[in-house]
């Protein structure tokens, strides 16, 4: 009588089982990811003209709201008088949004993230911020 395992059962599956299932695991996080990240793959837009120097980096769409980190640095004063929400719009398709929350910077070099009332993250667009210390406008575009 012969004790040879049935198909499916022997130490090659064993072995292999445990790849197929981190590859399945790595496929379905990259899917995850890719769709929480703007279509065109945006990555960070920087200004260093004038007195204060923006990088504004975004990200994704998270509960409606279209999320860009900021980070502002000067070395000429306090960032603290810096009113983000109502020096910035968001201009998309023919829309311009405000931030819906404010974003509060202090001292040098400071942090936050731009929240707009949006959906889904656009393919193309540009934030503008306003009147920034006599700079003028700062116009970040993407693509």
């Amino acid at each position: 009588m012969s004790t040879k395992p049935s198909v499916g059962q022997g130490p090659g599956v064993r072995r292999v089982a445990p790849w197929l299932a981190l590859g399945i695991v790595v496929v379905v996080g990259g899917l995850y990811w890719t769709s929480q990240r703007p279509a065109h793959g945006a990555g960070p837009a920087r200004s260093s003209a004038g007195e204060v120097m923006f990088v504004l980096t975004p990200r994704a769409v998270s509960d409606g709201h279209f999320l860009v980190d900021v980070q502002v640095n000067t070395h000429s004063g306090d960032l603290a008088q810096l009113d983000l929400q109502a020096a910035t719009e968001l201009r998309v398709a023919g829309q311009t949004l405000r931030p819906v929350a404010p974003v509060t910077l202090r001292g040098h070099h400071a942090r936050g993230r731009l929240e707009f009332a949006l959906a889904r993250a656009p393919d193309a667009y540009e934030i503008v911020i306003r009147g920034v210390r006599n700079m003028g406008d700062v116009t970040f575009r993407w693509p």
